[in-house]
């Protein structure tokens, strides 16, 4: 646990993997497992946390970018993880705080998980049509 804490830690101040791997020994397959496993325990914790939020001004954006290739290279037999992905964003316009996000396809599958998951966490006077 002591190690993990370190490993965290450095990566937090800025460290690279390697330079991680170097100072505590730990192999950097082990250092992104113990990365991806805290990302998911604090998105849990944050998406668990985000729930019923009184917001006035919704602001909603999207970031793009390219994994490994461009959408255009890419062959239908090759994995939805590689090419375009975007980054759906929503946050509180005043204070920039990001409660609710989802990363995929630019698919209208993905934009109403987006949407759905947005309305869930706000606190909407549901009663109002």
């Amino acid at each position: 646990m002591d190690k993990a804490t370190q490993v965290l830690r450095l990566m937090v101040e800025g460290m690279s993997i390697r330079s991680i791997e170097r100072i505590t020994g730990v192999h950097r397959d082990t250092i992104l497992r113990l990365l991806l496993l805290a990302a998911e325990k604090i998105t849990a914790k944050l998406r668990h946390t985000f729930e019923n939020l009184e917001i006035a001004r919704i602001q909603v954006d999207e970031l793009h970018c390219f994994v490994q290739k461009r959408e255009r290279r890419t062959s239908i037999e090759e994995s939805d993880e590689i090419g375009e992905q975007y980054t759906f964003v929503a946050m509180d316009a005043g204070t920039k705080l990001i409660f609710s996000w989802l990363t995929g396809k630019r698919t209208t599958a993905n934009t109403i998980n987006f949407v759905r998951d947005l309305y869930g966490r706000t606190a909407w006077d549901r009663t109002r049509n």
